[in-house]
């Protein structure tokens, strides 16, 4: 069902993605890479919900009343603050992991 969806990738999205973090290198760089995977997935989201990719079940599947237009808030809002994590906090600050923990 989209609720058991919702919920699944809001508990699983913020940790799986920083599990994957020292997969990139120690470089100064390597930030900019990571922030382009939530930046590639928000712009997915925004084309999905805006219809502009017709039939895609993402938007739906992360609305609450499968609304694609809903997924411009709650889930974008999410996947924006994960970008500011990422850009902001990479790996220097603790505040950036339980940050992202949290969401």
């Amino acid at each position: 069902s989209s609720k058991k969806t919702r919920k699944i990738v809001h508990v699983t999205c913020a940790p799986l993605y920083m599990l994957l973090w020292p997969l990139y290198s120690s470089s100064d760089g390597a930030r900019w890479w990571a922030a382009a995977v939530p930046l590639l997935v928000s712009a997915r989201l925004v084309l999905a919900a805006t219809e502009v990719i017709p039939g895609d079940p993402i938007a739906k599947g992360v609305s609450r009343s499968g609304n694609p237009e809903e997924a411009l808030r709650g889930p974008l809002y999410y996947i924006v603050a994960l970008l500011f994590a990422v850009v902001t906090f990479w790996r220097a600050s603790p505040i950036g992991l339980v940050m992202m923990c949290q969401m």
